[in-house]
């Protein structure tokens, strides 16, 4: 890479004591990130002889809304890795209050791609890798929860298969770990800034953060999810069949009392879509219309969660502008809805509506606390890919029996990106799982080769996903693997 010399000088620079401090010690200057009175407060960053970086940071939050926060910064391209002792120096009020170590592609716009690997407040004991792919999008997120708080943080670039990726990593004492995959960084420009930075999380105040043994260091190879050559499955790729997924709902049980068969999380999910049952009480029949199982050519599936705005002119009516995730076109949730492709909205795309205008699913109703499997068989090439999940609440991957992918459990709907690696040509097991808990409901799977050009999984020249391929008596080992096998019941 052309330009790693350039943090490399850095390092060795700081190892000789030669290090030349610029406006505030190794960083050329520090700001307030965000948008006016958001910092309210004036930020500051100080460091003394011993450099040790003080950075005191108001600003509402670094999230999808912008990031508010004092940033100290220096110009930097090319691959580098940051690295830092972090700790809180005064006790923030609010839970998300961040600190840690940031890059970003200016220092102006409000929500700029940029990358964000903090140490959130004590009380949460633990990390949080974010990241906004491209300006103006949400954000995404990658948390590490422990018993005992990381101390030391690090992020680098490095560029794996020929593109640049951004990885988080935090060390509590036993070493460094790794905070989730590395994260695409296409959109990231050719120079950038890095730096330290700290948000409290609250504009009326602010929160202090110390910074030691800041420096550079040679960047590690990250790991990525594998799938190994020995889990392919035996079928002849004559016989496999791009024609998508079989996709099961399942609804969470209830007691004859009424009462909940057990708790709701990922754990009950999968023993629920495994088993067809949750503590001994068998999920619900289909609704009426409905079947527990629909194949279809991707999975876009939508219950709830259309995005509305007022309409032109004030008139106090309203249009929906937006569905719960990346593409339109939806389906309903097969066993929740009766089965519908596209969803039957009354409320079409801009269209003024007055009324009850929030009731926009198929049946016009907000069905809660169910899930779903997407399983079949993947045919895939040597080499690196992405997969993306968008959904309403999260989604685990599986890839020839590994988890290759978990995204935050109770969360609405945004795009999140996994990289992976694949040892050998072949065809695969393939399983994700959709867990809904309450509000809005919505399940995707993407193909990635860019953070902009996305496509629903099974839409492009990439991975290629089938659902039973011939002859039909291999069909059953796509989720054997998984024990996620969705036993299918008279309604």
């Amino acid at each position: 890479m052309r330009h790693r010399s350039k943090a490399l000088a850095m390092a060795c620079a700081m190892a000789l004591g030669g290090w030349a401090h610029g406006q505030v010690g190794m960083f050329d200057g520090n700001v307030d990130v965000g948008s006016p009175g958001d910092p309210s407060i004036v930020g500051t960053t100080t460091v003394n002889e011993f450099d040790v970086y003080s950075v005191t940071g108001g600003g509402s939050d670094w999230w999808s809304d912008g990031e508010h926060a004092q940033f100290a910064y220096m110009p930097l391209s090319g691959e580098f890795r940051l690295e830092a002792d972090v700790k809180w120096t005064s006790d923030p009020p609010n839970d998300w209050a961040k600190a840690g170590l940031a890059i970003r592609n200016n220092l102006t716009d409000l929500k700029t791609v940029n990358f964000f690997n903090a140490l959130v407040k004590p009380s949460r004991n633990g990390t949080s890798l974010q990241w906004r792919q491209q300006a103006d999008w949400g954000m995404g997120n990658s948390d590490s929860w422990v018993s005992t708080l990381p101390f030391k943080l690090a992020i680098q670039l490095t560029y794996l298969a020929g593109q640049p990726y951004v990885t988080g990593f935090r060390d509590r004492g036993t070493g460094w770990r790794q905070t989730g995959n590395p994260v695409l960084a296409k959109n990231l420009s050719t120079d950038f800034y890095v730096g330290l930075a700290v948000t409290s999380h609250d504009n009326g105040r602010v929160d202090t953060a110390e910074f030691s043994n800041v420096t550079f260091a040679e960047p590690v190879a990250p790991s990525v999810p594998t799938v190994r050559a020995s889990t392919q499955t035996v079928v002849d790729p004559k016989w496999f069949k791009d024609d998508g997924f079989n996709i099961t709902t399942m609804s969470r049980p209830r007691k004859e009392d009424g009462s909940w068969a057990g708790d709701w999380n990922y754990g009950e999910m999968v023993n629920l879509l495994a088993t067809g049952q949750q503590n001994g009480y068998a999920t619900p029949a289909p609704v009426a219309g409905g079947t527990r199982s629909q194949k279809a050519k991707n999975v876009n599936l939508f219950d709830s969660g259309e995005d509305w705005e007022e309409y032109p002119g004030g008139s106090g009516n309203w249009r929906p502008y937006k569905l719960s995730g990346a593409f339109a076109n939806d389906q309903t949730f097969p066993a929740i809805d009766k089965f519908q492709q596209p969803v039957a909205d009354p409320f079409p795309m801009g269209v003024e509506v007055t009324g009850e205008w929030w009731r926009v699913q198929g049946d016009g109703d907000d069905d809660n606390d169910f899930a779903t499997s997407a399983t079949g068989y993947i045919q895939l090439t040597k080499g690196y890919h992405m997969i993306g999940a968008n959904s309403d609440d999260g989604t685990i991957i599986w890839i020839g029996g590994v988890e290759l992918a978990r995204t935050g459990e109770w969360k609405g709907a945004d795009n999140q990106d996994f990289l992976f690696y694949v040892e050998a040509d072949g065809i695969y097991t393939f399983a994700a799982a959709q867990f809904e808990g309450g509000g809005g409901a919505s399940f995707e799977l993407h193909d990635i080769d860019d953070p902009a050009n996305r496509m629903l999984l099974n839409n492009g020249s990439g991975m290629k996903v089938g659902a039973i391929p011939e002859p039909a008596t291999m069909g059953l080992l796509a989720l054997g693997a998984l024990g996620l096998v969705s036993r299918r019941r008279k309604a």
